[in-house]
């Protein structure tokens, strides 16, 4: 899993590399712009740095339907713990 933070500098660079990626794939519907790919044009470039934080946490996330009642049973096991409030929302 990844979460990713960035300084407000970093968004001139990503509408950059956006306004390129509409020029060049603006044809193809099923293009898709990676802001990983933003983030190693500048670390290639010396424009930027990256820096990695890790945690012990367990990550669970849901992509299908299917995956739902997993998601659902993890989030209660965690307010169950204390780890989350009752009231998430």
């Amino acid at each position: 899993m990844n979460c990713w933070g960035f300084t407000p500098s970093f968004f001139g660079h990503l509408k950059t590399g956006f306004e390129a990626f509409i020029r060049n794939n603006y044809e193809n519907p099923k293009a898709e712009f990676y802001i990983p790919s933003v983030v190693n044009m500048l670390i290639k470039s010396g424009q930027a740095g990256v820096k990695v934080l890790s945690c012990d946490e367990q990550w669970f996330g849901m992509t299908y339907q299917e995956d739902r009642t997993f998601v659902v049973d993890s989030i209660r096991a965690l307010i169950h713990k204390g780890v989350y409030p009752q009231k998430l929302w």
